[in-house]
């Protein structure tokens, strides 16, 4: 393949079943980076899976298979720019996203893969994944006064106890609950949602009637199964005709929220549930993380560099977050040395980040120390 050929429309990649595309402006900046290298046979940098969209379904008919093919990219495109909009930003400021076209949206793509491709004489069905190029996205974003993420949190583990009746259920064990899981759509959220699979060892170490209860000690046990992960417990009931009472907790912290849904099915019910109750997290998370258009502030801490790999660990963290445009080594010394960095936000949000990575920023003396993060040490 040219070099002209390369740049021209889409760059295609072959993986398995699927396929790639790297639209032109991705594709100069890999060749010019030294070498070609598909991102689809690549693990997939955290970054780029913050601000990518999974799962969008096409089902195009046209005149011709190829005119279906490209309404169906078309289309893929724009739904994944609507739901990456409402991933990085809070829905009050969504109204003043401009409208772009087709032709607008593509400049903030890096690529799109292909799954499940099938096509016939006129029709074009297929499952696409669209991956933006963050720094484009952002700048975009920024330009119009748009407060947004660049960085996401910990995974969540969802531990669910449900009532129906005289019968409760832990984790996925009754069918109507696990279809409701199976129908979130967990991986275009701005926290990562799992849904444990029911196991004689989770059962053994988590009751479902702490699990109702919400006790503290829910939090403690599923730590240690789950270790690096927050928790989120939930405890709910279906009234058998059209009502379900929720309660959730996220953290083990002391507020313990409830919730009420009226829906004609109890699994439409437990879905609406699921969704409200991340709806809920995920806004005040980003909440914390938001970033606009402002001036960067310059920082100066120490870090606890006893250890040769703590230094180079705190260096490549520092220098791989979004938030962070500058670092500097004023001085490295055993045992602290001395950084500086300029970053967009608020001390906050670079905590929050920090930690989010399992380094911990925190006041020591008049300044503040950079260290690691102890297990089981909150945010």
């Amino acid at each position: 393949m040219s070099f002209a050929s390369c740049i021209i429309g889409h760059l295609l990649f072959v993986r398995g079943s699927a396929r790639m595309f790297m639209h032109a402006a991705a594709v100069l900046a890999v060749l010019f980076a030294g070498s070609v290298v598909p991102a689809a046979a690549q693990d997939i940098d955290p970054q780029l899976q913050l601000f990518s969209i999974t799962g969008i379904l096409v089902d195009e008919r046209a005149r011709d298979a190829v005119v279906a093919q490209q309404q169906g990219l078309q289309q893929a495109e724009r739904i994944a720019f609507e739901a990456i909009i409402r991933k990085l930003t809070q829905s009050e400021d969504r109204s003043r996203v401009p409208a772009l076209t087709n032709a607008q949206i593509q400049n903030f793509i890096f690529g799109i893969e292909i799954d499940n491709e099938r096509r016939s004489q006129r029709r074009y069905r297929a499952e696409i994944t669209v991956r933006f190029l963050p720094d484009a996205l952002s700048d975009f974003l920024s330009e119009h006064g748009i407060p947004h993420v660049r960085s996401s949190g910990r995974s969540v583990t969802v531990v669910h106890a449900h009532s129906r009746g005289l019968e409760t259920f832990l984790w996925d064990k009754d069918p109507v609950v696990r279809a409701a899981q199976q129908a979130q759509d967990v991986d275009n959220r701005i926290r990562v949602y799992h849904f444990p699979a029911a196991s004689q060892r989770l059962d053994f170490r988590i009751s479902v009637a702490a699990v109702t209860r919400l006790d503290s000690e829910v939090f403690v046990r599923a730590s240690d199964l789950f270790p690096g992960e927050d928790i989120l417990a939930v405890s709910s009931r279906w009234d058998g005709v059209s009502t379900l009472d929720a309660q959730f907790s996220f953290r083990g912290g002391p507020v313990v929220r409830s919730l009420t849904v009226t829906a004609d099915t109890e699994l439409a019910a437990l879905s609406d549930m699921y969704a409200r109750i991340f709806d809920d997290i995920d806004s005040i998370w980003r909440s914390t993380l938001l970033i606009g258009g402002g001036e960067a502030t310059t920082l100066v801490f120490l870090a606890d560099t006893r250890q040769a790999a703590d230094f180079h660990r705190y260096r490549t963290t520092l220098e791989r977050l979004p938030v962070v445009e500058d670092v500097t080594v004023e001085q490295l010394a055993v045992p602290l040395s001395r950084f500086s960095i300029r970053f967009k936000g608020t001390l906050d949000q670079l905590r929050l980040t920090l930690a989010a990575q399992g380094i911990r920023l925190h006041p020591y003396g008049d300044m503040h120390l950079l260290s690691q993060n102890k297990t089981g040490e909150d945010e």
